[in-house]
C-alpha cells in the first residue's frame, strides 16, 4: 500500500489516511521504558507529594508527612521534596540540610 501510494499522486489527506492506516496496522516498534525501582517508602512519599496533594488536600497530605518516621526514612523525604523545589527553594534546602547535620 505505500509502495502505490508513493506511485500515485494523492492529494494530501488521502496520503494521511493511508499513513494512518498502515501505522495503525503496522505500528513501530517502540522500546520499552525502564522502570526505576524505588523503595516502598519513597514511593508512597511519591505519591503524597505528585498525586495527592492539591489545595484542597494539603492538611491530609500534612498530616501523613508528620506520621512518617523521619529518623529512618530521612533520606528518602528530603531528597522528595528536594525534587519539588525550584533552584531558590534547593539553595535553602541544602543550607537547612548542612546546619542540621543530616
Amino acid at each position: 500500500m505505500m509502495r502505490k501510494k508513493s506511485a500515485l499522486h494523492l492529494d494530501s489527506r488521502y496520503a494521511t489516511m493511508i499513513e494512518n492506516a498502515y501505522f495503525y496496522s503496522n505500528p513501530p516498534e517502540a522500546r520499552q521504558a525502564t522502570r526505576v525501582k524505588r523503595p516502598p517508602m519513597h514511593e508512597y512519599i511519591r505519591k503524597l507529594l505528585y498525586k495527592d496533594l492539591s489545595k484542597t488536600t494539603i492538611e491530609r497530605v500534612l498530616r501523613q508527612m508528620r506520621k512518617l518516621d523521619w529518623d529512618n526514612h530521612e533520606v528518602s523525604i528530603v531528597m522528595s521534596l528536594y525534587s519539588l523545589l525550584d533552584p531558590s527553594g534547593r539553595n535553602a534546602l541544602q543550607q537547612w540540610i548542612s546546619t542540621s547535620g543530616i
